[in-house]
Order: structure tokens, then C-alpha cells, then sequence
């Protein structure tokens, strides 16, 4: 094992694409016992707990289903969400805070507000927390600011944590996977291989507000830490547990790594597979009921895993709508400007039959408030117009890059975003006509979307398509529509293929 492992670390540099094949022959061979039941005692022993993720931009719960994610952030509102989940027998919520669009700011007010009302709904329901953080899977977002912020608030109640998980492996078609600490990216080439790319040499590292110039997760860290002001923090002092240890090791050895953390240490590890994150999971739970205390950073796949919650293939039509058709047109709202969700948006509105493109002006919008107003209502009379006409409506801005161009700072940068999100928002408050089905494209619209539904909480149901959720707004729940249910798409800007968006909605309205 160990000169196939010396041959990985040779394969993965950090620095080049690696063919998948050639990737996944240099590993050692994963872990070859199915630890689902030995997770699934554990948990049973724990019937008093509850796993609770703090969602930035709510395209996390892509791989949950049968979920709740609570889109209230005032006490009664978590409080609620909380009892229903434990009431339906869940072991996993999820509090939707959008923080991905907020500033440094506010996103750390508002961890440290929830985090205070989880204290006290611990006590009052007579659960025990263990709180998660989740974010982007190409390592955008505001780390470490937001788990510090997280520890630092509970630590008067629940003492100090001793180690700070970072994972941001997402296991799904077009995934990513952390291989010798270095994060990377699947993609398809044009001769139909696969290869990974380190995700330092992909468009999201440039991201102008959370940007890095390293796929390793150890110096990533130490970048993070000293760019945000908030620790001296070198990679060295990160504790990594690798694919050797994962695969050769096994949950013990996860174990005996994991209790090596101390004083909030932060820790990162390797994962490929769903039985790796398996594997590390069942050593979490043997480390935590020995007294060990942990926040976790994660991407998608971990909160499922977490509590042990199986795959779910993509969602039927029959699953989604109950044997029914689709009563009712479907409006996209499409605020990502990503370059895929650019190449998704021309493919969409070339594709699909009965699809009627409408604009929103983003000069216009933050131009003033008269300009903005106008803008609005332009684009609301043209999708009025198209469901009158009997057309689906995809509302989307223009130009499709940022905008103003330049540097800006993060409090100004976060503030465009919401008059963006909130313009497209807007169009879909005032239309007459209720669509049957909403699909919003990009994290910060999708979760403007849901905080406006005027829903405290909605129902996860699982994919739509590979790493795209799907949710609704239960009749008892719907506030704008009372007694309805309202099916909602929530699209992450970095997800699918160019044809995602018309398998999605030709599966819905065939």
C-alpha cells in the first residue's frame, strides 16, 4: 500500500489535470466493509440529537432529501422548524441564512444570532446540537469567519470545541474530490474522458470576492486565516487525514486522528467515494461519543452522510407531481452568471419549445430608483405577455457579467448582488398569474426566492437532476397561496451540462 500511495502523491500535484483513470488506479483500494449498520447503531444510541446545518446559499441540500430547511431566522421560526423535524423523525435540518450574499458583517452577526437561539432551543426541546456550516464546493465563501463565529458563540455554553472539520467534497456526476489534501474539480474534455483539475485552475478561484490561489487544503487555510485578519494560522498546524489512513486504516484509525484534536484545531481530509466519507463518518461518531466536539465546514455530501442517510436516485416526474400533469406554466428566474449557467441559458432558450426569453436590465437596476422601477416593469409586462400567450417565462439579467466591472469592495460587491436577487424577485411577487413551478438559477437568487415565499420552512424532496434540488412549499405553510403546494427549483450556478435546464423542464411538462 504504501508504494501505491507514494505513486498517488506523485499523480496528484496540484498543479495539472489528472486523468480519472489514471487517478483512481494510483489509490490504494477503498475500505472493503459497508459501515451503514455500524453508523446506524451509533445513531440509534443518540436519539436525543440533532444534526443542524447553517445553509449559505441553499443549493446545499442538492443531496438531502426528506428534509426540512427552515427559511425563518427568528427564534419562533427555528423553534418550529426544530420540533417539526424531530416530530417527523429527521435527523437532519437545515437553516437557510443566504450568507454567501451578505458581507462579513452581517454573515457573522447572523451565525452568532442562530447560534444563540440553538442554545436555547437545546435546552427547551432537550436535544443536543451538532452544528454544521455548509458551503460552496469550489471553496467560495466566508471562511473561516463563519464556524469561528460559530464556535466562538457557543463556547460560553457548551465549552470549547476541539477540532474545526473542513470537507468540501461533492460526490455527484460532475463532482469534486479531495485527493493527498488537494481539492479537485471532475470535468469532461472533448474527447468524452474524464480528468480532475485542481480547483485553484478553474473560474471559481477567481472569484472576486472569495478568490484563493491554492487547490491545497492545508495552505488554502493558512490563505483564508491571514486574509481575513482572523488568525495566524499555518498549514502546517492542520491536521489532514489522508486516503491511507481512510482506506488502509479504516474508522479506528479515523478515530485515533480525530481525538488527536484539540483547542479548535482545524482538521481536512481526503475523499473520493461515499464509502471514504463512510468511513470517516463512523470515526466521527466513535470520536464524538467519547466526548469530542466538533463544528463541521462542509460541501453537500457530508450532512447527509452524517446522519446516515442513503443515496436517493434522481427524482421521477411520478414522484415529483403524484401522477399528475403540470397544471400551470413554469418561470425561471436566472440570476447566475457563471460561465455554465451562461452556456445552460443560451441552450435553454434555443431548446426549449414555448420558452420566452425576457430581460432584466442590471444597469438599470442599480442605476436609481426610478430606473429601477422601470426595468421591473418592463420585465414584468413581457412575462405577463408570455404566460398569456400560453408560454413558459425565463426571466434573466443582462449583461451576463458582473457588473459594475472593477474592483469593489465586499460590502458594495454583496450589496448589488441583493438588489439583483430581490429585482428578479420582484417580477415573480407581482405576477398575476401563479406559474405552477418556479426554477431560480444561482445560490443567491435561489435563497431570495425562498426567504420571500413567505414560507418559515419548505420540504426537501431530493433532485430534480443530478446535484440540482428540488423543494415545496407545503399547503400548510404557503402563506402567499394559502391550502397550495408550490414546487420550487433550486439551480446551483456550477451544476449540470449544457441540456441540464431542458431535461428538467421536458421531464416536467411532457
Amino acid at each position: 500500500m504504501k508504494c501505491v500511495l507514494k505513486e498517488s502523491k506523485a499523480v496528484v500535484d496540484g498543479f495539472q489535470d489528472v486523468g480519472e483513470e489514471f487517478l483512481i488506479a494510483s489509490l490504494p483500494p477503498e475500505y472493503p466493509v459497508d459501515l451503514a449498520p455500524r453508523i446506524e447503531e451509533l445513531l440509534r444510541t443518540a436519539s436525543d440529537e440533532l444534526v443542524v446545518y447553517l445553509e449559505d446559499d441553499s443549493t446545499g441540500v442538492q443531496k438531502s432529501h426528506d428534509v426540512y430547511l427552515i427559511t425563518d431566522h427568528s427564534e419562533q421560526g427555528i423553534r418550529s422548524g426544530i420540533r417539526a423535524a424531530k416530530e417527523a423523525g429527521h435527523r437532519l435540518v437545515f437553516i437557510l441564512t443566504n450568507s454567501r450574499a451578505l458581507s462579513a458583517g452581517q454573515a457573522e452577526a447572523l451565525n452568532r444570532e442562530i447560534a444563540q437561539t440553538l442554545v436555547w432551543t437545546a435546552g427547551e426541546e432537550g436535544l443536543t446540537f451538532r452544528i454544521g456550516s455548509r458551503s460552496d464546493s469550489t471553496l467560495r465563501g466566508h471562511f473561516p469567519l463563519e464556524p469561528l463565529a460559530l464556535m466562538d458563540a457557543l463556547e460560553p455554553h457548551v465549552g470549547k470545541h476541539d477540532g474545526l472539520i473542513v470537507t468540501h467534497a461533492f460526490l455527484t456526476e460532475l463532482g469534486r474530490i479531495t485527493v493527498n489534501g488537494v481539492h479537485m474539480l471532475r470535468m469532461m474534455k472533448g474527447d468524452g474522458s474524464f480528468w480532475y483539475r485542481p480547483v485553484h485552475m478553474t473560474r471559481f478561484a477567481q472569484d472576486r470576492r472569495f478568490g484563493y490561489p491554492t487547490s491545497n487544503m492545508a495552505e488554502y487555510v493558512e490563505y483564508k486565516f491571514a486574509a481575513s485578519g482572523l488568525g495566524d494560522l499555518k498549514a502546517g498546524d492542520v491536521l489532514h487525514i489522508g486516503i491511507d489512513a481512510i482506506r488502509g486504516g479504516g474508522p479506528e484509525e479515523v478515530r485515533r486522528r480525530l481525538l488527536e484534536a484539540e483547542n479548535g484545531r482545524v482538521i481536512t481530509l481526503d475523499v473520493v467515494t461515499s464509502r471514504d466519507l463512510q468511513v470517516f463518518v463512523l470515526g466521527l461518531l466513535m470520536a464524538e461519543g467519547e466526548g469530542k466536539k466538533y463544528i463541521y465546514r462542509s460541501a453537500a455530501s457530508l450532512p447527509p452522510a452524517r446522519v446516515n442517510m442513503m443515496d436517493m436516485p434522481v427524482l421521477r416526474v411520478e414522484e415529483i407531481l403524484g401522477g399528475k400533469r403540470l397544471a400551470g406554466k413554469v418561470l425561471c428566474l436566472w440570476g447566475s452568471i457563471v460561465e455554465l449557467s451562461n452556456t445552460q441559458l443560451e441552450t435553454a432558450l434555443n431548446k426549449i419549445p414555448g420558452m420566452a426569453p425576457v430581460s432584466l436590465d442590471v444597469i438599470r437596476v442599480l442605476k436609481s430608483d426610478e430606473d429601477r422601477g422601470d426595468a421591473i416593469d418592463l420585465a414584468l409586462e413581457r412575462t405577463e405577455e408570455a404566460f398569456k400567450a400560453g408560454k413558459h417565462a425565463l426571466v434573466y439579467t443582462v449583461p451576463r457579467t458582473e457588473y459594475p466591472p472593477g474592483s469593489l469592495s465586499d460590502e458594495a460587491r454583496a450589496t448589488n448582488q441583493q438588489k439583483i436577487a430581490a429585482a428578479l424577485q420582484e417580477v415573480y411577487n407581482r405576477v398575476s398569474v401563479n406559474p405552477a413551478v418556479v426554477i431560480f438559477k444561482g445560490g443567491v437568487t435561489s435563497s431570495t426566492g425562498l426567504l420571500s415565499s413567505g414560507a418559515k420552512r419548505v420540504y426537501v424532496m431530493g433532485q430534480v437532476a443530478p446535484g440540482i434540488p428540488i423543494v415545496k412549499i407545503l399547503p400548510q405553510n404557503n402563506e402567499r397561496f394559502p391550502g397550495e403546494e408550490m414546487i420550487m427549483i433550486l439551480g446551483p450556478g456550477n451544476v449540470g451540462v449544457p441540456e441540464t435546464y431542458v431535461g428538467i423542464i421536458e421531464k416536467l411538462t411532457k
